[in-house]
């Protein structure tokens, strides 16, 4: 081939990277007609959680359909065969809306992505893109889909990857997202791996500087080492205790829980200098929030949460801002309470004396868990990534 493994890794990369933001356009389509009749707000707080303007989609969806179309049109003129299996996890993740029962009570969950990846083509490199972490706007995310989009068509590196990929997996179907119509209706699904995962899962403060992919065109491999932001007061207290604790709600805790309930579990490196992953899976979770609905002088009126980690070092002394002071602890305790299937979340404290950590407690529900060391839980991320980067055949 004319090209390195290694530039075929950035292309799936950055290629799973814009079908996530692809899945998270249609979903916002898919939630902005979703009980409109029955509930003027309830779309529009949904949009809100998953940090998209309302008012740039409700009203605008013809608009936004035709030009999200256009992408998916360029995206599938790609003609990439369908061998692997990550872009279709990821784009699940952005496309769904995950409830936890089957219950009009339900507590919805949605997977919000925090950015994507844009090739370089003079450098051969992957730039991290934040989106904002605010609210954007629809014209905001599919700018950002025709940006990445354009970043290969310019470039003379897609080509060869593309027709090598197409000679060597001829047998294989081509990868072809459905174009978004105005019957799109996303409906919130119960799926008790996602409900595990998103109670195990560990948020990290990530350094976004730290986030793009580079190549070592020598070793012919890809260079990715994230860093934690801000994190080596909490985060050393997670990272040297040698035990996880893994949640499973509805009791089962077999070697298939414990594969599924790990996705999203990460093994930060405790090395005080710069805090890297030591191992990680195929998504990284930044932080969670939560959201609840009030009323407002009889007007409904979405609450949310701050950014969450899952891990809290309780202090009384004042002026320490990575660490978190009992009153916090105790109203972050009993926000946690309400939610039967939430994240959990970690508190140690620290003795400044000392710089020692005790393991405090843990938010969540414990009533049925089981442990994982970190060497295994390094090895089940390790295998996860093989799994979902594994080729199925070579035609």
């Amino acid at each position: 081939m004319q090209f390195q493994q290694a530039d075929l890794a950035m292309f799936m990369t950055s290629f799973s990277s814009i079908a996530t933001l692809i899945g998270h356009m249609k979903r916002a389509l898919g939630v902005s007609q979703l009980y409109s009749g029955q509930n003027y707000y309830y779309p529009k707080q949904l949009l809100t959680a998953m940090g998209i303007e309302p008012d740039s989609i409700i009203g605008k969806q013809d608009l936004v359909r035709m030009q999200l179309n256009d992408s998916i049109l360029s995206f599938n003129a790609l003609k990439i065969p369908d061998f692997m299996a990550v872009y279709k996890r990821q784009y699940a993740l952005a496309h769904n809306v995950y409830a936890d029962e089957d219950s009009t009570f339900a507590q919805l969950s949605v997977f919000v992505p925090l950015g994507y990846y844009k090739y370089v083509d003079t450098e051969s490199k992957l730039d991290w893109i934040t989106l904002s972490a605010t609210t954007n706007t629809a014209d905001d995310i599919l700018s950002a889909i025709e940006g990445a989009l354009d970043a290969w068509r310019s470039s003379s590196d897609l080509g060869l990857i593309s027709g090598s990929i197409q000679r060597a997996f001829s047998e294989n179907a081509l990868i072809s997202l459905d174009y978004a119509t105005s019957a799109d209706v996303v409906l919130p699904v119960v799926d008790r791996n996602i409900t595990w995962q998103i109670s195990n899962m560990t948020a990290l403060r990530l350094n976004q500087s730290k986030l793009d992919i580079t190549q070592d065109p020598v070793a012919n491999t890809l260079v990715f080492e994230p860093e934690l932001m801000d994190g080596l007061t909490s985060m050393r207290a997670y990272a040297n205790r040698p035990i996880k604790w893994l949640n499973s709600y509805d009791g089962q805790t077999d070697s298939e829980f414990i594969m599924e309930a790990t996705r999203l579990m990460q093994c930060p490196n405790p090395d005080v200098a710069s805090y890297k992953l030591f191992n990680a899976n195929t998504e990284l979770v930044e932080s969670f929030r939560y959201y609840r609905i009030v009323s407002n002088n009889g007007v409904p009126e979405l609450v949310a949460s701050a950014p969450m980690t899952s891990v809290y070092v309780l202090t009384v002394q004042a002026g320490n801002v990575a660490a978190m002071d009992v009153t916090a602890a105790i109203e972050l305790l009993t926000n946690l309470s309400q939610f039967k299937n939430g994240p959990t979340v970690e508190l140690y404290l620290r003795d400044f004396a000392t710089n020692d950590y005790t393991y405090y407690g843990r938010a969540g529900d414990l009533y049925r868990y089981t442990t994982i060391d970190g060497d295994s839980l390094a090895g089940l991320n390790k295998a996860a990534l093989q799994s979902a980067f594994g080729v199925n055949q070579l035609g």
